[in-house]
């Protein structure tokens, strides 16, 4: 899980592409190749937290 706090965040998760703002979060699995980057020029914030897979 990620939330931006400020800037903007270009968030991929497999074939998906999403750039998050401020206030936005998104969800995903982590088995499927995934990366975040800030694309801008600015300073970006973001929180995230891992949870334990449960299969």
């Amino acid at each position: 899980m990620v939330t931006v706090e400020s800037g903007s965040l270009l968030v991929v998760h497999g074939e998906r592409r999403v750039v998050l703002g401020p206030g936005d979060s998104a969800t995903y699995v982590c088995s499927t190749p995934h990366w975040w980057a800030n694309e801008s020029d600015g300073v970006t914030r973001v929180l995230g937290a891992v949870t334990p897979f449960e299969g």
